[in-house]
């Protein structure tokens, strides 16, 4: 047998292991049901399967073992060529079945997938009473929804689709007033111009990411641009709001931030909750890598949008908020000394982070509140509480003990100076930092091995070329707070 046919004989298996245990269970009623399966022996291979062969390989032994215990014969070592070719056979229907089972499933929890295939069958057996009273709750329940999807606008357009042809077969279809050939082409262009906004959107994210350039056909995307501003799409607020975050991703910058922050707050009340984190995480990434680069008058601009993300619970993800984002959160808050907002966040979201992480996210926060505070003691305790989660909160551990340091050193220690060298070669031998995070971590330790010798007289640095230097750099995470410390020292030496 040909390695090819070897490997696509056990495609059965592997979409098997693939399977939840709850879709075992529900796969096993499924295969026992005589509408879909009549073959015992199918019934019997997935039992050996699910029991025998689902947790390790599917060696040549196991595949004699299981085909004893299905055709219930008698022990042999090696099963003859006819034998692996009917055990092939059956592996093959047993895929099959699982096939349909994915597909049953997918009805089951698709209600618009089922409907829509319902819709089929009763105008197939012209039960038009049935169908226009599906059709009209569905429409109904559509036409008050506020925040419509690309989902719902595909689903009207199938609706749509299914009453022009409820129309053809019941003889109505040239009445006038029966008509619906324009909601038809009204919803397919609408669902047609918010999914290719969104490929566009998806290519031109990546080709700005990526190293390797896409082929971003931008004339093509000019094109449906002319028909987004045609006043029939004028009032569509998420084909709207989507056209203007191509503009501000295609060039990202000040005047665009605005203009599609201002297109989102104009509609948010009518985009969907996914539609709209999305839309927000685009600001949020912005803000943050202008931040990286040392605007900090995007600091403000930063708070403002964690409150409001909060105020329209939006934070979540799924029931539970990431580690970073939490702890992104509690530092900005600290920044600008809104330290009741900040134990508000910590108190309101710590239940919504992995049950295991959350002993040392919890630590990790009270840590930066209380550094913020200048409780320097009471930091350090919180902070040595702290367990490696992963390498954000590792580095933002090491930023902020090496803050903790610099505030509590009476005197010069070379323990201090050689934990910065240490993390400085941690940011930058970490191959899971991207190379814009390796350089803003990197750039802020560097001036604070040279800022924590000027304080305690230690070489030949001065605090002018260190503002200097500081100033030349592209990105720093943190170059307000070394501006401040440089000021401090200024003040000092008068």
């Amino acid at each position: 047998m040909s390695q090819k046919h070897e490997k696509s004989s056990f495609l059965c298996i592997e979409l098997l292991k693939s399977f939840s245990k709850k879709e075992l269970q529900k796969f096993d009623q499924f295969i026992n049901s005589p509408y879909f399966n009549t073959d015992l022996k199918l019934v019997r291979l997935f039992d050996v399967i699910e029991n025998k062969v689902l947790k390790t390989e599917f060696s040549d032994q196991l595949q004699s073992q299981v085909y004893q215990f299905v055709f219930e014969k008698a022990e042999n070592s090696t099963l003859s060529k006819d034998e692996k070719k009917t055990l092939r056979a059956k592996l093959s229907k047993l895929n099959q079945l699982a096939h349909q089972f994915l597909v049953v499933e997918q009805l089951t929890n698709n209600q618009i997938n089922f409907n829509d295939n319902l819709y089929k069958s009763l105008l197939e057996k012209k039960q038009f009473s049935s169908f226009l009273t599906l059709v009209n709750r569905e429409k109904k329940r559509l036409t008050l929804k506020a925040r419509k999807d690309i989902n719902d606008f595909e689903y009207l357009y199938k609706i749509e689709n299914h009453y022009l042809n409820y129309l053809l077969l019941s003889g109505r279809l040239f009445s006038y007033k029966e008509n619906n050939i324009t909601s038809v082409m009204l919803n397919f262009d609408v669902f047609y111009l918010q999914k290719k906004i969104s490929y566009y959107a998806t290519t031109v994210s990546y080709d700005n990411k990526s190293l390797f350039q896409y082929s971003v056909n931008k004339q093509l995307y000019f094109e449906i641009k002319s028909l987004l501003n045609l006043p029939l799409f004028e009032n569509q607020d998420l084909l709207q709001v989507s056209k203007a975050s191509i503009s501000f991703l295609e060039n990202p910058n000040p005047l665009t931030y605005k203009s599609f922050k201002h297109n989102i707050e104009k509609s948010n009340m009518n985009i969907p909750i996914n539609d709209l984190k999305s839309f927000y995480g685009m600001i949020l990434n912005y803000i943050i890598s202008e931040i990286k680069k040392g605007n900090l008058g995007f600091e403000e601009d930063l708070v403002k949008l964690y409150l409001k993300l909060d105020e329209k619970d939006l934070l979540l993800d799924t029931g539970f908020i990431h580690t970073t984002r939490l702890k992104n959160i509690i530092n900005r808050l600290c920044k600008v000394k809104r330290y009741d907002k900040a134990n508000y966040f910590v108190e309101k979201y710590l239940p919504f982070v992995r049950k295991k992480d959350r002993a040392s996210v919890n630590s990790y926060c009270l840590a930066s509140i209380s550094y913020s505070q200048k409780e320097y003691d009471k930091a350090l305790e919180h902070l040595l509480k702290v367990e490696e989660i992963n390498v954000t909160l590792e580095t933002n551990y090491r930023l902020l003990m090496m803050r903790i340091y610099y505030e509590q050193d009476k005197n010069y220690s070379e323990r201090t100076e050689r934990y910065y060298r240490s993390a400085e070669k941690f940011f930058i031998d970490n191959k899971l930092l991207s190379t814009e995070n390796k350089n803003s971590y990197k750039n802020f330790t560097h001036i604070l091995i040279n800022l924590y010798r000027i304080k305690h007289n230690e070489g030949k640095m001065t605090t002018e070329k260190l503002s200097q230097k500081l100033e030349s750099q592209d990105y720093n995470i943190d170059k307000k707070w070394l501006l401040e410390k440089i000021e401090e020292l200024k003040i000092n030496a008068l």
